[in-house]
């Protein structure tokens, strides 16, 4: 377990290799006192791994070219350690061969972690996520990132990372926002090393060469200062490279108490007006589906980024008319939050991986259970197919598709649809608001031309327990796990050539605040680096050219074709 130890092992490395110019003798034997006190006492976990592939680096950074680094820590990697040690690990040995390239030691003879083009698509291949990163930020700023600053707090991620007096080594005991003797940085310092302040569940990470770098801010505009607006509003506050500058929304009340309540400086009654403001970079779009393609085509002429919640519009052709108008703006939909999360980048490597066999059927179980009656009712818009486009799976099922295309890596190409959908029954019509026509539950069956099945249960107002549930089923082994944040795992279940063995490739508590913050960090993200969000509209189209085939399906009781992409 982590215990004092570990901060006391990288203050080691920093006193040995405090200078600006690091000599491969004292590299060398700051690696051997961290060897050392480590020791080989049984029961070690990913932290202890981790930091002897850092030791490692730091060795092999000076007097050695990146291909002998990155054999090194490919070497070092074992079968049985952790997912995410061995993915940090591979993400640090194919930078190192990288570094070595630009200094003409060819990367690509360096092994098979090497010729990656940009570190985003690094952290894609090797699905990277919260133990992973943190071993690539320290990596990367102490080792890749240019010459070794001769700054006091040089090893500051790495060493925080490791002092954690957590031992799962947990999010909460993660603290780059200090130094090691525990004094805070200035703002600009810390977004250099990848933005994170405490109470935000997540490590963001700017791109190499896009020529942006995290110290820039950008400035949002929330259009929609209801529910979900004050949810991007309150995970803005954790993001470093955000600044929240302005709202909007019809009612003035609102929008100044949103304003008032997380401190930002501008309040509009008219969005337009917001999309006019030169100090604007981006708007995110958290109101209704309705009102969302037309106030997403105004921000696009004005030259504005923009993120939508989902569903990102009612149907496929308003989908078609966003991406026609969006030009050279970034534009991304919110359907990816439950993808974003660790849990999700586990799933996602071990279908790559191949620990599945062929992919045969992917299925899906949300039911959420039935409540009493609620004091207040739930908006119009809730289940409104004209302000919405549908119910519940228009406002929920947009998750499990876009996390099931996107676990594939987008290869999915959808075919046939085969659905039905259900309004509210008799026994909780005033559980709605009077009025409502969209439906509660759904059961839909998807083919793709070039993959598995996929079949999706969902609903709410159930009569049972609550289930999230999901599983891939292979033809040498099944996953299961949950897409909704929750206290969850994600067991591996084989055939070991006499019985079923099962592993459990991941376990913890994962919450919505999480998969808020990392959605709108990811957009952000894709604003400052040039590249595109997680979910971009040529994505969402897919989910909502299924969405609207469940709807055709449903209503014709027939199996429903899709036309090619």
């Amino acid at each position: 377990m982590a215990d004092g130890r570990t901060g006391d092992s990288y203050r080691i490395v920093r006193r040995k290799a405090r200078h600006r110019h690091l000599v491969g003798e004292t590299a060398r034997r700051a690696h051997e006192a961290v060897l050392a006190r480590l020791g080989d006492a049984g029961g070690r976990r990913a932290i202890t791994r981790q930091q002897r592939v850092c030791a490692c680096a730091a060795e092999r950074r000076i007097g050695a070219s990146g291909a002998a680094a990155n054999g090194e820590i490919a070497r070092s990697v074992r079968a049985e350690d952790e997912p995410e040690v061995q993915s940090g690990a591979r993400l640090c040995g194919d930078l190192f061969a990288r570094q070595a390239g630009r200094r003409g030691d060819r990367a690509r003879a360096a092994g098979p972690y090497a010729g990656s083009r940009s570190v985003r698509q690094l952290l894609d291949r090797c699905g990277v996520h919260q133990y992973g990163r943190r071993l690539f930020l320290s990596i990367f700023h102490l080792f890749v990132d240019g010459s070794l600053p001769d700054r006091r707090d040089a090893y500051a991620p790495a060493a925080n990372h490791c002092r954690a007096d957590r031992s799962d080594c947990g999010a909460r005991g993660f603290r780059i926002g200090r130094h090691l003797e525990g004094q805070h940085r200035t703002e600009a310092r810390h977004d250099r090393y990848g933005a994170k302040r405490d109470g935000c569940d997540g490590v963001f990470v700017a791109e190499r060469g896009s020529g942006r770098t995290m110290k820039e801010k950008l400035n949002v505009g929330y259009v929609g200062c209801g529910v979900m607006g004050q949810v991007y509003l309150q995970a803005a506050q954790s993001i470093p490279f955000i600044r929240s500058a302005a709202v909007a929304d019809a009612v003035e009340a609102s929008a100044r108490k949103a304003a008032e309540t997380f401190g930002v400086r501008s309040v509009y009654t008219d969005a337009q007006a917001m999309f006019d403001d030169p100090g604007i970079d981006a708007v995110v779009l958290a109101l209704p589906a309705m009102a969302r393609a037309e106030l997403a085509i105004r921000a696009f002429r004005a030259g504005k980024h923009v993120l939508t919640e989902k569903p990102v519009a009612r149907s496929a052709e308003e989908v078609r008319a966003l991406i026609r108008e969006k030009g050279d703006r970034i534009a991304g939909c919110a359907s990816s939050r439950t993808r974003l999360l660790d849990s999700a980048a586990v799933v996602a490597r071990t279908l790559a991986e191949g620990k599945l066999g062929t992919l045969r059927i992917m299925r899906c179980r949300w039911q959420t259970s039935a409540r009493p009656k609620p004091e207040t009712m739930p908006p119009l818009w809730r289940f409104s197919k004209e302000v919405n486009g549908g119910g519940n799976l228009a406002n929920l099922g947009s998750y499990m598709l876009d996390y099931f295309l996107g676990i594939n890596g987008w290869s999915l190409e959808p075919d046939t649809v085969l659905a039905r959908t259900w309004t509210i029954a008799d026994s909780f019509a005033d559980h709605v608001p009077a009025g409502s026509d969209g439906e509660t539950l759904t059961s839909s069956f998807v083919s793709f031309r070039n993959g598995p099945v996929l079949t999706i249960e969902q609903g709410e107002h159930y009569v049972g327990e609550q289930v999230h549930e999901c599983e891939l089923i292979g033809t040498d082994g099944t996953l299961t796990f949950s897409v909704v944040p929750s206290s969850s795992r994600v067991v591996w279940s084989r055939y070991d050539g006499g019985s079923i063995a099962q592993e459990v490739l991941w376990e913890g508590q994962e919450t919505f605040s999480t998969a808020h913050q990392r959605v709108l960090a990811d957009f952000a993200q894709a604003v400052l680096t040039g590249r595109q969000p997680s979910t971009s509209l040529e994505r969402a189209l897919v989910v909502q050219r299924i969405v609207d085939g469940v709807y055709l399906s449903a209503q014709r009781g027939e199996a429903v074709r899709l036309a090619a992409q």
